[in-house]
């Protein structure tokens, strides 16, 4: 009788609608993977990525480029949710800025903003969008994984970085050795008797 009792009573989550993520690339996997981690974490009803294109079809919203708080919030009353995400994933020589931010429709406020700078490995996005997400809700997020893709302050910190081919050794080398009379006389002993 309480479990039917708190799953009547239990207030709904907040729905959430998403669109797209601006990207250098023009990739729609990226808010695929975003869809995913959103849902994971299970603090929203998404939005049936199906649905949001039939509502804005229905209403003749263009959404290609919708990435602005103002289409947004028209699209995000459009298909009747409570908050969109919307965010950007650029790339530099050296490094991936990923931004998100969450809108509430209803007051037309920027909710929630978070840029964060990663490592340059465009086949991590996806991991990056898991960091992302998670800091944006306050969510933990597992150090190992956060290391290897943050890009940190200094280089010099960065000694484990998630993709390395291999370890470059190349190069002059200069050696030395030394043996103590017991070894070294060992050594100068003949072949039969373990020398050389």
């Amino acid at each position: 009788m309480v479990g039917a009792w708190l799953g009547v009573h239990a207030q709904p989550k907040p729905k959430l609608g998403l669109l797209s993520l601006d990207s250098y690339d023009n990739d729609p996997q990226h808010a695929k993977v975003a869809r995913i981690e959103l849902q994971k974490l299970g603090l929203y009803e998404m939005i049936d990525i199906y649905d949001v294109e039939y509502m804005i079809g229905k209403d003749s919203q263009n959404t290609k480029n919708c990435y602005g708080k103002l289409c947004l919030v028209a699209a995000g009353k459009s298909i009747k949710a409570d908050k969109m995400l919307t965010g950007s994933i650029e790339s530099f020589p050296d490094r991936i800025v990923i931004s998100l931010r969450i809108i509430d429709v209803a007051s037309e406020v920027i909710e929630k903003n978070l840029t964060m700078e990663f490592f340059r490995y465009p086949q991590e996005i996806g991991r990056m969008l898991e960091v992302v997400i998670k800091k944006i809700h306050d969510v933990k997020v597992d150090e190992t994984l956060y290391s290897q893709i943050v890009r940190p302050e200094k280089y010099s910190e960065a000694l484990n970085p998630p993709v390395v081919d291999r370890l470059r050794l190349s190069g002059p080398r200069l050696g030395f050795y030394y043996f103590t009379v017991s070894i070294a006389d060992r050594l100068d002993g003949s072949r039969d008797h373990g020398g050389f």
